[in-house]
């Protein structure tokens, strides 16, 4: 995005069906990069290459304000949510900050959860 390399070189080729796009490291201007550049320009340059499906790994969008930026251009989203960490408020306004930028909210992925094998393993139920 920052121009020092086009779309295609810059296009990691993780397995058979997903490639990564990495940011590098972090310009001094993130969101000012988003705003002119745009992420629409990812998105229409991966549609037209061969791309599906896009998806975008941002930091908290009730944190940061490119997180926002980045869902405004999106269909659906999904939370990611910190099982030891994240409260209920904090989750229903994640929730309502993707509604406000156009974004369906299709489900979450509860992470860092801690559990008992012998509990979950066939004989444990």
């Amino acid at each position: 995005m920052t121009g020092r390399s086009n779309f295609h070189d810059a296009i990691y080729h993780a397995t058979e069906y997903l490639d990564v796009l990495a940011i590098g490291t972090i310009p001094p201007n993130p969101l000012e990069l988003l705003r002119v550049q745009g992420v629409e320009s990812v998105i229409q340059e991966a549609l037209e290459t061969d791309y599906e499906c896009i998806i975008f790994d941002c930091p908290p969008i009730n944190l940061f304000t490119d997180s926002r930026l980045v869902a405004s251009s999106c269909d659906l989203g999904i939370l990611v949510v910190n099982s030891n960490k994240t409260r209920e408020e904090e989750l229903s306004n994640a929730k309502k900050l993707l509604d406000n930028s156009g974004v369906k909210a299709v489900g979450a992925v509860l992470n860092n959860v801690k559990y008992n094998k012998k509990k979950y393993d066939y004989y444990g139920y």
